[in-house]
């Protein structure tokens, strides 16, 4: 996959249909090249897919049960 092509297809899509997550994860894997961006996206999904209440507070409450909370010794 054309890393630099992909990121130029979404950011020139309509705003509506931009994935972040998916920009995210391409600047990622430029950066580092280990980066499996299908199994990022899928590991993603599978997070998204567990998420019982789309309002950001209820985004924000999956995220910390799934064990993502802010770093804040080094952030």
């Amino acid at each position: 996959m054309d890393l630099a092509a992909r990121f130029e297809a979404l950011v020139r899509g309509p705003e509506p249909a931009t994935r972040l997550d998916e920009l995210a994860l391409i600047v990622a894997a430029r950066a580092d090249s280990s980066v499996d961006l299908p199994a990022a996206m899928g590991a993603l999904d599978d997070i998204a897919a567990r998420c019982a209440d789309a309002s950001f507070d209820g985004v924000l409450a999956h995220l910390r049960a799934e064990r993502f909370d802010a770093n804040r010794v080094d952030y």
